[in-house]
């Protein structure tokens, strides 16, 4: 597998929002520097003027290198220099595809701490195995999961 740039095949934008404590509660998922819930840290009522991601899936970077992908609509946290990074494909991935590049990212998570926060320029630099699983073999795997995950259920239930 060749290496290629991240910024090659996302588009990385700096999120911005207001501190999290000035939002009440709502049905819009906040991701933040967490890495607990998807980097979902509330759920908030959005301001008038807040960026809300709707480009997804997509995938989320917090300032300390962790990466988890958002599938639904979402206000990453931009305060107190902490900011998430939201990773929107340039071109259509599969959800499959979305994940492999998320775990390229965690795999490199040391890399980012308080003193080295991954920030954009950072994050653009980074690079990543590429993907290139054929369509057959992603329907093959899809339906190995999913008959493991059903014999698993089974076990459970006997």
């Amino acid at each position: 597998m060749k290496l290629i740039l991240l910024s090659s095949i996302f588009n990385i934008y700096k999120c911005k929002s207001s501190s999290l404590e000035s939002y009440s509660v709502g049905p819009l998922p906040m991701v933040t520097s967490t890495e607990l819930n998807n980097g979902v840290e509330k759920f908030i009522e959005p301001n008038e003027n807040d960026e809300i991601i709707d480009k997804i899936p997509c995938i989320t970077i917090s300032g300390f290198g962790f990466a988890a992908v958002q599938t639904k609509p979402f206000l990453g946290a931009g305060n107190n220099g902490a900011y998430v990074k939201a990773l929107i494909p340039k071109s259509k991935m599969s959800l499959m595809e979305i994940y492999f590049y998320a775990a390229q990212i965690n795999l490199q998570q040391w890399r980012f701490s308080y003193g080295r926060l991954a920030i954009k320029p950072r994050v653009e630099m980074l690079k990543v195995k590429s993907f290139d699983i054929k369509e057959e073999n992603i329907k093959k795997i899809n339906k190995d999961i999913s008959s493991l995950i059903i014999k698993s259920l089974d076990e459970i239930k006997s």
